[in-house]
C-alpha cells in the first residue's frame, strides 16, 4: 500500500496491487482483503497516511456491490469494510459517507448473530446524531429493515441515544416514531415504547 497509486473508482488502474487482489479473488478472499484494510487503520499513525487511499477502496467496492445487486458474494467484504467507520477522521460525516453506508446496509440482511460492522455504524451514528439527526435515523431505519429478526442485537447505549435524540427533534421525529412502531410491531420489541408515548 505504501507505493501503490491511489484507486480512482471511476478510472481503475489495473496495475494497482489492491485492484488486482479484489478482481482475482472470490468473496472469501475479498473479505480477507477488506480485513487487511481495516487492520492497517487499526494503527493510529496510519490513519492520516492511509485513510483516503483505503476510503477509495471502500468506495470502489461499494460501487461494485451496488452494480452486482448486492449479492451475498459481497457480504463478507462489505461488513468488514463497514468497520472502517470506527476509525474515520472527525471530518467525515454521515453525509460524506452516505453512499458507502447505504451500499453496506443491504448486506446486513438475514444476519442472525452480532456483527461488528453493525456496531461500528451504530457507534458512528450515535456520535453524529446531534448534528445530522435526519440522516442518522434514516440510515438506522434502513438497518433495522434489513436485519429481521435481529436476535444478535442488544440494548446498547448508542442505540438508545440515536432513537432518543431523533425522536425529540422535530425534523426527524416522524421517521423515529415510525421506526419505534416497526421495532415494536414487527420485531416484538417495546424497548422504546415510553419514548413513543411521550413524543409521538
Amino acid at each position: 500500500m505504501e507505493s501503490d497509486s491511489d484507486i480512482d473508482p471511476s478510472n481503475l488502474d489495473y496495475d494497482n496491487l489492491f485492484v488486482k487482489f479484489f478482481l482475482v479473488f472470490d468473496g472469501e478472499g475479498r473479505k480477507e482483503g477488506a480485513f487487511i484494510c481495516r487492520r492497517v487503520l487499526d494503527i493510529p499513525e496510519n490513519l492520516e497516511k492511509y485513510w483516503n487511499k483505503i476510503r477509495k477502496i471502500w468506495e470502489w467496492r461499494a460501487q461494485e456491490a451496488v452494480q452486482a445487486g448486492h449479492t451475498s458474494d459481497f457480504d463478507g467484504e462489505m461488513l468488514q469494510l463497514a468497520q472502517l467507520i470506527a476509525v474515520a477522521p472527525e471530518t467525515e460525516t454521515i453525509q460524506s459517507l452516505w453512499p458507502l453506508l447505504t451500499a453496506t446496509v443491504p448486506h446486513f440482511h438475514g444476519l442472525q448473530f452480532r456483527d461488528w460492522g453493525w456496531d461500528a455504524i451504530e457507534d458512528f451514528l450515535a456520535k453524529k446524531v446531534d448534528t445530522e439527526p435526519v440522516l442518522a435515523i434514516k440510515l438506522y431505519t434502513m438497518m433495522y429493515e434489513q436485519a429481521m429478526p435481529p436476535k444478535w442485537l442488544d440494548k446498547r447505549d448508542e442505540a438508545r441515544k440515536i432513537v432518543e435524540t431523533t425522536v425529540k427533534n422535530e425534523e426527524s421525529k416522524q421517521i423515529t416514531c415510525d421506526l419505534i412502531n416497526f421495532i415494536g410491531s414487527r420485531l416484538e420489541d417495546d424497548r422504546y415504547r415510553g419514548l413513543y408515548e411521550k413524543y409521538c
